[in-house]
């Protein structure tokens, strides 16, 4: 059933090239050549007959089919990962991590690296869902998440309050000629279906008029509200230290001084048997940094 699958090098070296949109960096973390991980990947491209990646000069670019193959691809080894880990790790040497998809991918994965290399005797199992951890039936230790949870033996702490400014493709801001935040308001705006006033919250914070448009975007997903920002549809409304990572490569960028306090806060919670050993110290360290 899996005599044609692609090897799992070949999706290894496509998905650090997707993820990190450099071949360079891709093979910095492969420990291979760049010009590795561009054969690997032609390889595939010509093995599924798709191209998965633009080039232009030094520079890649998922395509749409490529984009939707590195979310598979990713998962899938994140699975495979999982599993391994379950096989060859002892259980009482790991703790479990719940949080959301979205917090996992932006913040916690880009900056995991460093936790292992810091703490390199701590196993860190990480669960991604979008419901919050059940402390009452699952395994978890640990969760970061939105909502506060109150139950005997957790102890549930704010970590930070959540603000959300507009971002949008650095290419969008140019093409249209956007130089203030209430030109912004006249073109199409990304809304969040579970938060449907932010936008006219924030507009009416700074006394700009909004109402809605047809060329407004509405997602239930906070990824897809992202992409889609950094796909040139518009503006999004996000916290930037939540995407610091598309930032800082360039691939959004969040051009006014405008800020909505959105009244969510980020919560750490964790089981109050633990909350004291120096492996839970580590970790809230950890992730108190990330939010500086």
């Amino acid at each position: 059933m899996f005599y044609h699958l692609p090897s799992l090098q070949v999706l290894r070296s496509f998905e650090a090239a997707a993820r990190h949109l450099s071949f360079k960096s891709a093979a910095n973390e492969l420990f291979v050549t760049p010009s590795a991980i561009s054969h690997q990947v032609k390889t595939l491209e010509q093995q599924l007959g798709i191209d998965l990646f633009t080039r232009n000069n030094r520079k890649i670019s998922l395509t749409k089919n490529g984009k939707e193959y590195f979310y598979a691809i990713n998962d899938a080894l994140s699975i495979i990962l999982s599993a391994t880990n379950d096989l060859t790790q002892p259980i009482s040497n790991t703790l479990h991590l719940h949080t959301i998809p979205f917090l996992a991918t932006e913040l916690i994965m880009p900056s995991l690296k460093l936790f292992k290399e810091s703490f390199p005797d701590i196993e860190l199992k990480i669960e991604t869902s979008t419901k919050s951890a059940n402390f009452a039936t699952t395994d978890a230790d640990i969760a970061l998440q939105i909502e506060p949870v109150t139950l005997p033996g957790v102890t549930c702490d704010e970590l930070t309050s959540i603000t959300g400014t507009a971002v949008c493709a650095p290419s969008f801001l140019e093409e249209n000629r956007i130089t203030c935040f209430e030109d912004a308001l006249n073109y199409p705006l990304i809304h969040n279906s579970f938060r449907e006033k932010d936008w006219f919250n924030l507009a009416e914070q700074y006394d700009y008029p909004l109402k809605a448009k047809q060329s407004d975007l509405w997602f239930n997903s906070i990824q897809a509200s992202i992409q889609a920002a950094e796909d040139g549809l518009g503006f999004a409304l996000m916290d930037v230290r939540y995407i610091a990572n598309r930032v800082d490569q360039h691939r959004l960028v969040a051009p006014f001084s405008v800020e909505l306090e959105l009244g969510i806060k980020l919560h750490f919670i964790c089981r109050e048997n633990i909350i004291d050993t120096p492996e839970i110290t580590a970790i809230r360290r950890w992730l108190n940094n990330i939010f500086v």
